[in-house]
């Protein structure tokens, strides 16, 4: 394999222009909903001054200039980057001096395609799944005996951008003892909870809800491919068949490497499936984008026909208005401020939690955009003194869809492995 030839400054591809490329095809697809479609429309004209434009002053010069806006979708791989950052320190502040564990829950691929057509219905049943199965062993005193604080982290993307939905969870091995006021430890540095038991567990509860869902009649059953599943004998026969299975849940202890977790899951919150440094090359209606392997990390290329690429990202949007970042136990909304202080306090022995903080946050690699430059004396010091919107996209169509600028040039196509 022969590596691409190195990108000047400025002429990386970026995912809004490719999906710019693609929006007289986006109408009319079988695959694309309203929602979805508004998803992709905002990248599209994300800094291109179709969602608008900002005014800003030089506070040195006075001089004045606009800026287009950025689209701050939590899809977009152009914004965030402050967000994600903010996300990662905040979870830092809510470290305690414990040990903690990096859990993976995945579903196996024959509800993939049922996963699909059900976005909301079954990412929350994934969520409250992992949930109860999770408080259930922490509460058991053979393994814990307390309320751990935990988050977890919706991922729907493998490593070629195919769809793999599977639940990132980071959990302390320690846990608050409401009726003692004390916290409670794990009793080996390296092992949480039994996996297997584990995976048992959130498999009977998932499936069982999966089955309540279908019985409710709120599964949409349209897809071809699942549609023979309407029948209630073809779902059972799935459901024994799932039953049998030894679904996967992976639990890792982190070993005091805290920031790789909390960095490895921040770069999910604000963003989806690609960032705009894999994608390698956009031209002549087709995109190639690097992805890694896993057990080697060796470099690899995949190159698809432009509507295709558009296809495989909109699979991974999210539903609209759901969270795909949950907090729990101590972490939950009515502990955080209550009951998370006390176990911190507790878990204090070595280092106080500001020194832990100030320690895990100088570790943390900064990832801020630059201060706004004035494009005529060099300075930073710009405010905000006039904003101008644009439109809406939900009743568009092709031929009024405001199209930016061109696309950036590209350069030549790696070879394939």
């Amino acid at each position: 394999m022969v590596a691409p030839t190195p990108r000047a400054a400025g002429q990386s591809p970026k995912l809004g222009e490719i999906i710019r490329a693609a929006i007289p095809d986006l109408w009319g697809v079988p695959w694309l909903d309203d929602d979805d479609r508004n998803v992709l429309l905002r990248v599209a004209g994300c800094g291109t001054g179709t969602l608008g434009k900002m005014k800003f002053q030089c506070d040195k010069c006075e001089e004045t200039e606009w800026r287009p806006l950025g689209c701050q979708d939590r899809h977009c791989p152009s914004c965030g980057v402050n967000k994600t950052e903010a996300w990662a320190q905040a979870r830092v502040a809510e470290l305690m001096l414990a040990p903690y564990f990096h859990l993976v829950f995945t579903v196996p691929g024959e509800l993939y395609e049922i996963f699909q057509d059900n976005k909301t219905q079954l990412y929350g049943l994934f969520f409250s799944a992992v949930n109860e199965t999770l408080a259930k062993f922490a509460s058991d005193p053979r393994l814990l005996g307390g309320t751990p604080a935990y988050f977890s982290v919706l991922h729907t993307t493998n490593r070629r951008l195919g769809y793999h939905p599977h639940l990132h969870v980071v959990i302390a091995g320690a846990g608050w003892d409401r009726t003692k006021k004390r916290l409670v430890k794990v009793r080996n540095d390296d092992f949480l909870f039994p996996v297997r038991a584990l995976a048992a567990s959130f498999r009977g509860r998932f499936l069982t809800g999966l089955r309540a869902l279908s019985k409710s009649g709120t599964l949409d059953w349209t897809r071809p491919s699942i549609h023979h599943l309407a029948d209630g004998k073809e779902l059972e026969a799935l459901f024994t068949k799932l039953f049998a299975k030894n679904w996967q849940v992976r639990t890792d202890p982190v070993k005091g490497n805290t920031e790789r977790v909390i960095r490895y899951l921040a770069r999910y919150t604000y963003r989806t499936a690609i960032s705009n440094a894999r994608i390698i090359r956009h031209a002549e209606g087709e995109v190639t984008y690097l992805w890694r392997e896993r057990k080697t990390g060796r470099k690899r290329y995949e190159t698809l026909p432009r509507l295709k690429f558009v296809q495989r990202f909109a699979r991974h949007i999210i539903p609209k208005s759901f969270r795909r970042v949950r907090f729990y136990g101590l972490l939950a909304p009515g502990n955080r401020k209550t009951a998370l202080p006390l176990a911190q306090e507790a878990a204090e022995d070595l280092l106080s939690l500001d020194d832990l903080y100030k320690a895990v946050q100088s570790t943390l690699r900064p990832e801020l955009k630059k201060p706004l430059q004035c494009v005529h004396c060099g300075a930073e010091g710009l405010r905000p003194v006039g904003v101008l919107r644009g439109p809406t996209y939900i009743h568009l169509s092709p031929e009024t869809y405001p199209l930016p600028p061109p696309t950036t040039p590209s350069p030549p196509r790696p070879e394939a492995t």
